[in-house]
């Protein structure tokens, strides 16, 4: 990467769900095209099953996935989609606000500008290459705080930073329901003597890393707060 120059893996999940409808339609029709007798072989279907999975997120990497190509500099920011022949000029006093999330694999970059519109990049851990999207949120994050250091003296437009979910109130009350939650579930297993199951296994999961984005927020929080 050089510098001011950002290649993001642009993740586009209105694709991703059409081929994720499609495919399992695509599915659920094969099985019905199966010869007689293996319809009731629970190997085979599984087997079925994770070709048709790994066809999936194959066509998803292929279709959903799109590279973007970004210059930042002191003023302005340029877009171009890879294959596009048109570039998307975007001067800095022309953004209200940004945002940057990044949670459970998936980040969002997003500029509100002035006009109302709206510039969302997303990225997927997962399904898409490694790219620069934190470092073009850092940098953006840098030239944000000089612009409006310059605009407290008069000069330049100020840029707000948007709250991310976890710096909300919200989160905080979600956490503790999702909390309650958990304590209840384990205690009903433990009383009951009840065998534990690999949803349990999934449902902490969830909650350790919705813990850790809340706890990661928590400076921001405090910020906020004083």
């Amino acid at each position: 990467m050089d510098k001011g120059n950002y290649t993001i893996q642009a993740f586009r999940p209105v694709v991703s769900l059409g081929v994720l409808l499609g495919g399992t339609l695509l599915f659920a029709g094969s099985i019905w095209l199966l010869p007689y007798g293996l319809h009731n072989s629970k190997v085979f279907l599984v087997a079925w099953g994770l070709i048709w999975l790994a066809l999936g997120c194959f066509l998803i990497r292929k279709l959903a996935v799109k590279p973007v190509f970004m210059l930042l500099n002191a003023d302005s920011l340029s877009i171009q989609a890879s294959g596009s022949p048109s570039k998307q000029q975007i001067k800095l006093d022309q953004v209200a606000s940004y945002l940057y999330e990044d949670f459970s694999n998936n980040q969002r970059f997003r500029l509100r500008l002035q006009s109302g519109e709206k510039v969302v990049l997303r990225h997927n851990d997962v399904l898409c290459p490694d790219d620069d999207i934190q470092a073009l949120a850092r940098e953006f994050e840098r030239l944000v705080g000089q612009q409006n250091f310059g605009a407290e003296v008069g000069a330049g437009w100020p840029i707000r930073r948007e709250k991310t979910f976890f710096e909300k109130p919200a989160a905080t009350v979600v956490l503790v329901v999702f909390s309650v939650a958990v304590a209840f579930i384990l205690w009903s297993i433990i009383h009951d003597g009840r065998p534990v199951r690999g949803g349990l296994f999934t449902a902490i999961g969830g909650y350790v890393a919705y813990l850790a984005a809340w706890w990661a927020a928590a400076g921001r929080r405090n910020q906020q707060s004083e």
